[in-house]
């Protein structure tokens, strides 16, 4: 019965070594030869990525890709070359494209043509395409609420505001202060992007709106009153605001932060990340650990929303919706963003 038992535990054991060693993510270098192009292909655990050097007699390709490990080796098994462009299949993770002109790595839609017609027109709002999402667009008098089916006018104070600053996402929800007051807020608005439906968040205490928010964490949103010198964290669900010591969080962290750098607007929640959209010298690139990509050749005045895998953004008049593995998309333009583009909503 011992030797059973002994049996069945090395089993066991057995079995846990095999699944640690197949399942578990690992680094690793590998190198092969396929289509006459030498492949290195890696793994970075902490990185959460797989790295391809494929490389000829004339150049060289590089490219990331931010993905689940696979116990798999030699993931690509074809590669095709159009023009400036490699197309790679793989086995087990996604397919991908890489394309360059001369040192550049640039999307495989750089080239599009970004010239379309309207479909709809909605208060000097031109519509390009159907989309899927919930878009907000504050006009100075009211909040217009575009669901991809219908426009809702969404309308919260008494007179015009040029930009709301006190704003923030939370979940699926819109977080505005109320702006009916003239020097302080006691009040928030809470309107659900799912539906348009406004609801609102009374607190007992006045904030000042020379304040602004560091961030947001969980359903709270931090802000600092910079009259008062507090830092607040708010509930907007529950109407409840507390006082809290001066931190931010940092990649997940909590950290202590000075009254100097609160007051500076220094002071801001953030997330460090390995794959994310970036404005440089006015052009919109895809930056990843070891190259950047160049999405398109129009000048971008700023992002809206973004996270590894798309972006939404302004240029010009326009915004626009891009998927780096994918395409450019033109959603919709108004004449007014060529000079104010602060308060579009995206979700």
């Amino acid at each position: 019965m011992k030797k059973l038992l002994s049996l069945i535990i090395s089993l066991i054991l057995l079995f846990i070594i095999y699944l640690n060693i197949v399942f578990v993510a690992r680094d690793y270098n590998y190198k092969y030869i396929l289509d006459n192009y030498l492949i290195t292909e890696k793994y970075n655990k902490d990185k959460h990525s797989y790295f391809f050097e494929i490389e000829s007699k004339k150049e060289l390709f590089v490219y990331s890709l931010d993905s689940k490990y696979v116990s798999k080796r030699g993931l690509i098994n074809k590669i095709s070359k159009k023009d400036n462009c490699l197309s790679v299949k793989t086995l087990k993770i996604k397919d991908f494209m890489i394309c360059k002109n001369d040192e550049e790595y640039l999307t495989s839609f750089f080239n599009q043509d970004n010239n379309e017609k309207g479909i709809d027109i909605y208060e000097n709002i031109v519509i390009y395409n159907n989309f899927d999402n919930k878009i907000f667009v504050w006009n100075y008098e009211n909040f217009l609420y575009f669901d991809g089916q219908k426009v809702k006018k969404i309308n919260l104070f008494d007179s015009d505001i040029y930009e709301l600053k006190i704003i923030t996402s939370l979940d699926r929800y819109l977080i505005v202060a109320d702006y009916n007051q003239k020097y302080y807020f006691e009040k928030l608005y809470i309107i659900d992007s799912k539906n348009g439906h406004v609801k609102e968040s009374k607190l007992n205490r006045k904030i000042y709106y020379d304040s602004y928010i560091l961030g947001t964490y969980k359903n709270n949103f931090y802000l600092y009153d910079n009259n008062k010198e507090i830092e607040y964290v708010i509930n907007p669900f529950k109407n409840t605001i507390e006082k809290n010591k001066y931190e931010v969080l940092i990649n997940g962290k909590w950290q202590k932060t000075s009254l100097n750098k609160l007051k500076k607007q220094e002071a801001h929640f953030r997330i460090d990340k390995n794959y994310y959209y970036d404005i440089i010298d006015g052009k919109l690139y895809y930056i990843t650990p070891i190259n950047k990509i160049l999405v398109s050749d129009l000048v971008v005045n700023r992002i809206i929303q973004s996270d590894n895998q798309i972006c939404y953004f302004i240029s010009d008049d326009s915004l626009y919706y891009v998927d780096i593995d994918k395409r450019l998309t033109k959603i919709m333009s108004y004449s007014e963003w060529v000079f104010n583009n602060q308060n579009i909503y995206v979700f």
